[in-house]
C-alpha cells in the first residue's frame, strides 16, 4: 500500500483553495477559513491518535496510564 504524507497545513490550504475557486472569498475569509480548518484537522488528528493508543492498550492499563498525544502538523 502506498501512503501519501501531507502536512495539515497543506491539506487545509488545498481545501480552502478549492472553496475559494467555487465561491468568491475575501482575503480575510480565506485567512479565517484556513486557520479554522487547520485547527479542526489538528483536533481530528489528536482524537485519532488518542483512539489508536486506547485500542492498542489493555483497558486496565489505559485507565491508570496517562496518555501523551503529540501534536504534529502532519498526517501519515
Amino acid at each position: 500500500m502506498v501512503r501519501i504524507t501531507k502536512t495539515l497545513l497543506e491539506m487545509a490550504a488545498e481545501i480552502v483553495a478549492a472553496q475559494a475557486s467555487r465561491s468568491q472569498m475575501s482575503p480575510e475569509e480565506i485567512s479565517y477559513s484556513l486557520k479554522r480548518l487547520f485547527q479542526t484537522l489538528k483536533d481530528i488528528k489528536c482524537m485519532e491518535d488518542a483512539t489508536v493508543v486506547s485500542v492498542d492498550k489493555n483497558p486496565e492499563e489505559t485507565e491508570n496510564t496517562p496518555v501523551s498525544v503529540p501534536v504534529k502538523d502532519s498526517i501519515r
